[in-house]
């Protein structure tokens, strides 16, 4: 877990000397959850790539922000992009 000011993301992902941030939630179907989730992102300048995983099937993206499902990623042993 890492803290973005006063928000909080649920993974920070390094690889080497590459970065990712995750944030993880069953659904963000309700757009107040989708703000919530999304609203650490909103503080991160620095580049490194950003996901957001649910249980959702339709793929979204919002502002460079990737969304994968995380079943889908589970099941083909899925690797982030961290460049």
């Amino acid at each position: 877990m890492g803290i973005i000011g006063k928000l909080e993301c649920d993974f920070i992902v390094r690889k080497q000397e590459r970065y990712a941030y995750v944030q993880v939630s069953m659904s963000v179907q309700d757009p107040n959850v989708e703000e919530r989730e999304f609203r650490p992102f909103t503080k991160l300048a620095d580049g490194y790539p950003k996901y957001r995983f649910s249980l959702d099937q339709l793929p979204m993206q919002r502002d460079g922000v990737r969304h994968l499902n995380l079943m889908e990623f589970l099941r083909t042993d899925g690797d982030l992009d961290l460049s």
